[in-house]
């Protein structure tokens, strides 16, 4: 199945989308913004300027994700026989049983893993249907400071960091302007409001929601990245817990794409972390650790590589692996 490799990040510094700020240098030696050190052995084509580099995108338009029409529709096709052998469950029960505080595990999966999962889950779990459609299509577009200051505090692990997105349900048409807030290593809080459409740019009501609920100062915010993907839902038959399981994960910005077509992210949601779990249990049948998984944090290096990334690197490792395991499946 011919699928298309992510898009690790390169080092071309010649790119329109970069300008050239003399003059800044950073403590303590090294590269002045610690980008060029944090690439992956292998990924780095020459060595970085004494320069600082910085994304010359205020003026740029966030452009609408593409289709992942690279992506063989083989695998999706399988997902969905798999999914018929599940039990329904309506979006006014799955609703009830959401909650806005919430733990989150991660675990990221190969194509076969993703099946696999599939197989096992199916007697313990039941799957999100809206009008006869169990895989659900999202895009999101995310807001950030010119120089990136939600995703750097994330990047730096620093608590209490925020999120601003708006989301789109294309399925069912709905939208939302989200706000979510990670209080710890694993557990976060998500504030949303319905909005009457997609919101591509903060007006005077979503100033006012994004104040009420962040110390963010709304008005420095620009759409930064576009992300989608597809959606499998699962609701525990046993316990208060939920399963979504993301594929065909796409990014693009003003001048760039890329996509992420050979991994599944699977994230667990509870209330409270119990490893007693029967997604816990199979993951560690299968072999695959628990980890973190920022859609955002992950698509901002690849989108922008010279914005500070060193401490994703060992995940941008773990994707190619991935990736490469995936597409030597197929």
């Amino acid at each position: 199945m011919p699928l298309t490799r992510p898009r690790l990040p390169s080092f071309d510094m010649q790119h329109p989308r970069f300008e050239v700020l003399e003059g800044h240098r950073r403590k303590n030696g090294g590269s002045e913004d610690g980008c060029m050190e944090s690439v992956p052995k292998g990924l780095r084509t020459e060595r970085a300027p004494a320069r600082v580099f910085r994304p010359a995108i205020v003026s740029m338009p966030c452009r609408e994700p593409e289709p992942a029409d690279n992506c063989s529709e083989a695998f999706p096709s399988a997902i969905r026989v798999c999914l018929k052998r599940f039990d329904p469950v309506g979006l006014r029960c799955m609703s009830a049983t959401a909650t806005a505080n919430r733990v989150d595990t991660k675990f990221l999966l190969t194509p076969d893993q993703l099946l696999t999962s599939l197989d096992s889950l199916r007697d313990s779990y039941r799957v999100l249907e809206i009008d006869s459609v169990r895989l659900h299509r999202y895009r999101t577009l995310y807001f950030d400071t010119g120089g990136f200051d939600l995703y750097l505090r994330h990047h730096n692990g620093g608590r209490n960091s925020y999120k601003v997105r708006s989301r789109e349900y294309l399925d069912s048409g709905r939208s939302f302007l989200e706000i979510k807030k990670k209080i710890s290593s694993n557990r976060s809080v998500k504030t949303r409001t319905e909005t009457p459409g997609f919101v591509t740019e903060l007006t005077q009501d979503s100033d006012r929601f994004v104040a009420t609920h962040s110390p963010i100062e709304s008005r420095s915010l620009e759409p930064m990245l576009w992300n989608s993907f597809d959606r499998i839902t699962l609701l525990s038959k046993t316990a208060p817990e939920r399963l979504t399981l993301d594929i065909r994960l796409t990014y693009n910005n003003a001048v760039d794409h890329a996509a992420l077509p050979e991994i599944a992210v699977a994230e667990l949601k509870q209330e409270e972390i119990d490893r007693t779990s029967i997604v816990f249990r199979h993951m560690s049948s299968l072999g695959v650790r628990p980890t973190g998984f920022s859609k955002y944090c992950i698509g901002v290096p690849m989108l922008y590589p010279n914005v500070r990334h060193n401490r994703i690197k060992p995940k941008l490792r773990m994707i190619r692996r991935l990736a490469e395991e995936g597409s030597d499946a197929s």
